[in-house]
């Protein structure tokens, strides 16, 4: 049976961009028993902590007006069924520090999440917001951007892994199986948040006659 697997939770983090668009990333966790609001109301309150702490180490690297306002869990108990139950925690004071320059406001750097497993089923990624300059020759990041987010992501997974008693996990749901992870890669290739620039309102149209 394909779906999200039994006895698993999604924790999700989001927050605002510049320009009044959106972010959302997550990962899920495993080793639970059938989940209940305890479990996510843990597991909601570890992320919102756990996030803010990864959200403030990499805030150089993030602008003013992006910031990390909510961390929500959702607990599934049954194979390919909906979120059995739901926390939410509002999260303050998670900002950037970057006042101008930089990157377009849905620029992120994926966080590739892996298993000891391999293929396409036994990997995940989290994207998170980047709004530092690209390096001018290689238009990609730097080094010391990609180790210090790859340090942070990892610390982050692996606090709330001990917060809540809990495996963060890659999960398929075509086999509908949870692997573990157990290390966080961060490359230099810049991505973007996908279709999350659609809040943006031009505040300038230059037109040239030909």
């Amino acid at each position: 049976m394909s779906g999200v697997p039994a006895n698993v939770i999604r924790l999700v983090a989001s927050g605002a961009l510049p320009g009044g668009d959106i972010w959302t990333s997550g990962f899920w966790l495993n080793n639970i028993t059938t989940p209940v609001q305890a479990d996510t109301d843990a597991a909601a309150a570890s992320l919102a902590v756990n996030w803010k702490t990864m959200w403030l180490a990499i805030a150089n690297q993030l602008y003013e007006g992006a910031t990390f306002t909510k961390a929500t869990a959702y607990g599934y108990a049954v194979t390919g069924g909906p979120a059995a139950v739901t926390s939410e925690v509002p999260v303050t004071g998670a900002v950037g520090n970057i006042d101008s320059g930089g990157s377009p406001v849905d620029t992120c750097a994926v966080a590739s999440l892996r298993t000891a497993q391999p293929g396409r089923s036994f990997r995940g990624r989290m994207y998170l917001p980047y709004h530092s300059s690209v390096g001018a020759d290689t238009g990609q990041l730097g080094s010391g951007d990609c180790s210090l987010r790859s340090g942070a992501a990892a610390a982050m997974l692996t606090q709330t892994a001990t917060d809540t008693g809990t495996v963060p996990s890659v999960i398929s749901v075509v086999r509908s199986v949870s692997t573990a992870i157990t290390y966080v890669s961060v490359d230099s290739i810049p991505d973007v948040q996908r279709r999350r620039e659609n809040k943006l309102v031009a505040i300038t149209n230059s037109i040239a006659a030909v």
